[in-house]
Parts: C-alpha cells; sequence; structure tokens
C-alpha cells in the first residue's frame, strides 16, 4: 500500500488547480487534470504529484458532529 494513504472522517471536495496529480485509491490510480473535482466520503485515499508541485483547493466538512441549528443572530 501507498504509505501516504489515509482515511478521514469528512465529506471532502477537491480540485486541482495547477500541475498533474493523481488520486490513489486501494484498487485504483486516478490521473487528474486543472479543473478536475474529487468528492469523496471517508474512503481510503492517498495523493500524488508529479513533474513538480500541485496545487489544490479543498473543502473539508466534518460529519462526526451534526449542526445545531441558531434559534437567533445572538445565540
Amino acid at each position: 500500500p501507498d504509505p501516504a494513504m489515509h482515511q478521514t472522517a469528512s465529506l471532502d471536495f477537491v480540485c486541482l488547480l495547477s500541475g498533474s496529480a493523481s488520486l490513489v485509491l486501494d484498487a485504483a490510480e486516478t490521473f487528474l487534470s486543472p479543473g478536475d473535482v474529487v468528492v469523496q466520503q471517508g474512503t481510503a485515499h492517498a495523493w500524488r504529484a508529479y513533474g513538480g508541485p500541485a496545487l489544490f483547493f479543498a473543502v473539508l466538512i466534518d460529519r462526526r458532529s451534526p449542526c445545531k441549528p441558531s434559534s437567533g443572530v445572538n445565540s
């Protein structure tokens, strides 16, 4: 297995902005181009950059703690 393989408890939205990279999963590797977006939820994965640095934009949403609705602006 890839030594960078890890698993998170979040819902992840990841966009490759520049460079060349791949998403490594247990049984596959998907090569990404700038503008490609990955959405994953709790999967074991690793990232690889090729030919230099890769720049990503990522939003990770914690799924473990539900949000409590607010009852007002100052609550």
